[in-house]
């Protein structure tokens, strides 16, 4: 795992180059503390900051060359079926000098082709490829988007780098927010590829590659796919094949020369990887969990049950308001972009506490998306399933009698009722009656599903100059149900742009390397080849995982309603936050930036403020890109 920068230009000296890509590199020390090194050519500065994982000696200190000498790499990430890989390359007779993954890749780059190459390759890994005989650079991302590359053009050059933070070491960098970015960032709370928050500036699809002799060519590019998330099917899946896949998988994943260890947080999915890795470990593995006082988001217990029946070496921490409260303005220059999942705090704690223990730790993530595991799956299937047997006249009607009032209001209104009348409370009522408003009004299923996963639903109404950009809009296929179309979006979007950018800026900023073992390719395409009654029933989902690991550990200490990895930030924002969103929200401030509309943001913020309602998430949102702004002095 590293830090990865490049800067192609046909006019800078060599000199010049290995100084810009050295300073680039060393912002990203924190990705890479165990070493540095720079390379350029006549057109091509490489800067690389490495967490040595595998094969620790100077052999596996990069940019590295091929044997040749035609091709040098950049490489951040890992391959985890080096050594098969390896074995193919020494029956063509290929020495390998050293025993790194990134030294097989780029061999096998020289022998095979970049494409088959990849192709071949199980891993996470994004990277720049210079060609010296074609005088060619390519940029490339795995399959699934776990590793990170943003590149754009500064002063006519091409530059790229595993952080934005690197970009702000180039002579007479400027840039400017884009407020198209922003409005799909308030709407998500990421900002999706291949977006990036800075105008001009780009983040490469997963599973892509772009390549160019000149670096306007590169920048102007579309993106060449090597793998389709579409079309990643296996012919035959059954549940017994998939723990057979994992297990060969986390076996793989599981190859270090640096201490590793397991996220667990009692769920489904960590539990799982953590039952398989103890299973395949002649020792107790290492696992790490945090708790919170707050018992409404604690899930220490769960994990200590869990740790306990299978015998791990468990470290478990129970952090206090003050430990995420001081963390939140570093966040900044944690996540680099504005970023708006509040899982990000107790996140970053997480791999803090864990890289005091080890260098690489699994995780589960991915296991709700592959499997049907969010409840937002069953909820829209439900809405719809009720609502279409409905004629659409009385429908329009229930739709605009819904929006006489604001979810707030209806809120209000519920929360009024009786506690005999309202049942187990239904927390942000108004807000679950918008999605059933949206459908009655004769929303397709990519509009439903967009809004289901919108937190501003109008972020034009938001965003001065702003505008409502939709992810969704033309991805549903007509062979896939609407849980599948939904599950297959969110692993193209929310997977990549959300979970998998949380779980490496966390990990990174602590020097850590975070694997997930449930996104390795052929997990993914079997996973997508079980059918959906398969995967969930009767509001039970993520059904193959659940039977796989009852296996290993007993039912009766599995089986409970679903937690997020969330913090109680309502409550913080109306207390111990509240100095700082007063701060960052106040209308003189707000207008002085000129990105919102201050009397949306000030109304939402009051609404909050009084206890009135529950805009967390909204809030959260404005709140870090505020932070953010601050940072990078716009």
């Amino acid at each position: 795992m590293c830090g990865i920068a490049g800067i192609f230009s046909q006019k800078l000296s060599k000199e010049t180059l290995v100084n810009i890509a050295s300073n680039m590199a060393q912002t990203l020390h924190h990705r890479g503390p165990d070493a540095k090194g720079v390379w350029s050519c006549e057109s091509v500065g490489f800067g690389h900051a490495r967490l040595a994982i595998v094969d620790l000696s100077a052999q596996g200190l990069q940019p590295m060359s091929s044997a040749c000498g035609r091709y040098t790499i950049c490489f951040n990430g890992e391959i985890y079926n080096y050594l098969e890989l390896g074995e193919k390359l020494q029956q063509r007779s290929i020495a390998l000098r050293g025993n790194s993954d990134t030294e097989v890749l780029i061999e096998s780059i020289s022998e095979f082709g970049l494409e088959n190459a990849l192709r071949a390759a199980r891993g996470m890994f994004a990277f720049g490829l210079w060609d010296a005989k074609h005088k060619r650079i390519t940029l490339g991302r795995d399959r699934l988007g776990e590793k990170p590359l943003y590149y754009g053009m500064c002063n006519g050059d091409l530059v790229f780098a595993s952080e934005l933070k690197a970009f702000r070491e180039l002579p007479g960098f400027s840039a400017s927010v884009d407020r198209s970015a922003l409005s799909a960032f308030v709407k998500y709370k990421y900002v999706p590829t291949p977006a990036c928050i800075l105008k001009g500036y780009k983040k490469l699809p997963a599973a892509t590659t772009i390549a160019g002799r000149n670096a306007a060519e590169v920048y102007e590019s579309e993106p060449d796919a090597y793998w389709k998330y579409d079309e990643a099917r296996v012919e035959y899946a059954t549940v017994d094949g998939l723990e057979e896949l994992l297990l060969s998988t986390i076996e793989k994943e599981m190859r270090s020369d640096v201490p590793i260890g397991c996220f667990l947080s009692g769920g489904i999915d960590s539990s799982l990887v953590t039952s398989l890795m103890q299973s395949l470990s002649e020792n107790p593995i290492h696992t790490f969990t945090i708790g919170f006082s707050e018992k409404d988001f604690d899930e220490s217990v769960h994990a200590r049950n869990v740790a306990t029946h299978l015998g791990t070496k468990h470290t478990e921490w129970i952090i206090g308001e003050n430990d995420v409260l001081d963390l939140v303005q570093e966040l900044p220059k944690i996540y680099d972009e504005p970023f708006g999942d509040s899982s990000q705090l107790p996140t970053t704690l997480l791999s803090r506490m864990t890289r005091k223990n080890v260098t690489v730790c699994l995780s589960g993530d991915g296991g709700d998306e592959l499997f049907c595991g969010y409840s937002r799956y069953f909820w829209a299937q439900k809405v719809k399933n009720s609502l279409g047997k409905v004629p659409s006249p009385i429908r329009r009607a229930v739709a605009r009698a819904i929006d006489l009032r604001s979810p707030d209001q209806w809120s209000a209104y519920y929360n009024k009722l009786p506690r005999f009348l309202g049942g187990n409370r239904i927390n942000n009522f108004g807000n679950k009656l918008e999605p059933i408003s949206r459908f009655c009004a004769d929303a397709n299923d990519e509009e439903l599903y967009d809004f289901f996963l919108a937190d501003w639903k109008q972020p034009q109404d938001l965003v001065v100059g702003g505008q409502n950009i939709s992810i969704v809009k033309g991805s549903f296929g007509r062979n896939r149900s609407f849980m599948e179309n939904m599950m297959l979006n969110d692993s193209k979007y929310y997977l990549s742009d959300d979970i998998m950018v949380k779980v490496d800026r966390a990990s990174m900023s602590a020097s850590l390397e975070s694997r997930a073992p449930l996104l390795d390719h052929k997990v993914f395409e079997y996973a997508m080849s079980i059918p959906i009654d398969q995967k969930y029933s009767d509001g039970v989902g993520k059904l193959p995982l659940r039977n796989i690991l009852y296996k290993y550990v007993p039912q009766q200490i599995i089986d409970r309603p679903k937690m997020g990895f969330g913090v109680p930030l309502d409550q913080w924002f109306r207390s111990e936050l509240r100095d700082w969103c007063d701060d960052l929200l106040s209308a003189e401030t707000l207008k002085r930036q000129g990105y919102f509309n201050v009397d949306e943001v000030v109304k939402c913020w009051n609404s909050h403020r009084s206890g009135k309602a529950n805009r967390q998430y909204e809030l959260w949102s404005i709140l870090t890109f505020q932070q953010w702004l601050s940072d990078w002095g716009h």
